[in-house]
């Protein structure tokens, strides 16, 4: 069931799963509540930034470009992860868009386990 937007900014958590139904199609991401300076070059629309949300979890795996996993396979090596392959996009609240597109209203899928304000 379609919710207002006018109810997302209190009803979403980091983590939780949403479908964002848009003029003429859906996005569906996982709220992300990070500084936006931080990811602002990762953004679909840059100055469209009240609410992050990315393509994957980020109370799951993911990581920043900085940050490197311990490969065991037989050699230690140190690699590079994820980072450049999450879409960041940011939702304005207050012109009601997902980049350039009008949201007409939003749809939780799944909650995070775990709360984070």
């Amino acid at each position: 069931m379609m919710k207002k937007l006018d109810k997302m900014a209190e009803d979403v958590f980091e983590g939780d799963l949403i479908l964002i139904y848009l003029r003429a199609s859906t996005y569906i991401g996982y709220m992300w509540k990070i500084d936006a300076e931080i990811v602002k070059d990762r953004l679909l629309n840059p100055e469209e930034k009240d609410l992050l949300f990315c393509s994957i979890d980020p109370l799951g795996n993911t990581r920043m470009k900085e940050d490197y996993a311990h490969m065991k396979d037989g050699t230690s090596k140190d690699l590079p992860i994820i980072r450049d392959k999450i879409q960041f996009v940011g939702v304005s609240l207050e012109r009601r868009t997902l980049g350039n597109e009008e949201i007409r209203g939003y749809y939780v899928m799944s909650r995070a386990r775990r709360r984070t304000e």
